[in-house]
This record gives C-alpha cells, structure tokens and sequence, in this order.
C-alpha cells in the first residue's frame, strides 16, 4: 500500500519513487492511517485525474476550502496559522491554490496576523485577507468580510486588494 501509493505520487510529481516512498513511509500510527486514506482517494483514479488541479489539492495537498453560498457567487475562505505571524510562503500556496482552482472569490484568514512580507505578497496577488489573533475578533471581521465582498478577489483582473483588519 505504502508503494502503490509512492508509486503514483512519484508519477504525479515526476520525483523520484525512492524520495517520495521515503517521505510517505509511516513512522507513527497516525502517519499509517494518513497514507491509508491516502490509498483509498487515490486508488481507483487515473494519473490524469490526479493531475487536475482540484483533484490534486483536494487529495494530496487535503485542502477542501470552506465555501460561503452567496447571491452572486460562492466564496472560497482559506486559513493559515502560525505561532507569530503567517510568512510569504503561505500566501504563495494560497495564490497558488487560487489560480488552480479557478476561484473568484478568495479570502486567506491568517492567524495570528501576516508578517510584513506577507501583506507584500497578498496586496501583489490582489489576495483579500483577514488576520485576527481571538474568536471574537474572528467572528466580526468575518462577518463584516463576508458583507463586503462583492467583487470578488481574482489576481487576473483590476479588482483592488483588502487586507481587511490588522491585527
């Protein structure tokens, strides 16, 4: 199982299959029910279907965003967290995620706050964002995000960038 499923990562990725059976062996109990879940959303797929890009973060990178129905059109939020402040790097996978996806309307809430570098990155990448550091604080600023999002966050186009609180 361990190898079938190295086996088709290697073929996803193009990386070699004894670098990505060395990443992917389990250590831990947990870790081994991690690859048997993993083995089991990929199993009965093709290497084509793999590759599509909602497939892929679904399943390998297990990134189901949560999605907010409204009037015009849904909005997809995202969540990163760190212990000071979310670096650049989570806002590159974030834009990454968007452009894969197709997405229209983003929001990365970043908890506790984005790093200088951060907030670079999402005004550059046109990203809506939140950072909040409490549940409450969280709550409001989500609610009051959700009211104000109307034109949505796609990096292709002119619409302008909020970083919508500070933290």
């Amino acid at each position: 199982m361990v190898y079938e499923c190295a086996k088709i990562l290697a073929e996803v990725s193009g990386l070699p299959r004894n670098k990505t059976y060395q990443r992917i062996t389990p250590r831990t109990e947990e870790e081994l029910r991690a690859v048997k879940d993993l083995y089991e959303a990929i199993k009965a797929r093709s290497i084509d279907e793999l590759r599509d890009p909602v497939e892929f973060c679904t399943i390998f990178l297990n990134w189901k965003p949560l999605t907010i129905n409204t009037e015009s059109e849904d909005i997809k939020i995202d969540i990163a967290y760190s212990k000071d402040a979310v670096d650049g790097k989570e806002v590159l996978a974030s834009y990454a995620k968007l452009i894969d996806t197709n997405t229209k309307l983003y929001l990365l809430i970043a908890w506790p706050k984005l790093s200088s570098e951060a907030k670079n990155l999402a005004t550059h990448y046109k990203i809506n964002t939140i950072e909040a550091s409490t549940i409450e604080e969280l709550e409001a600023r989500l609610a009051n995000t959700l009211n104000q999002l109307k034109g949505g966050c796609n990096p292709s186009s002119d619409s302008e960038h909020k970083t919508l609180a500070t933290a």
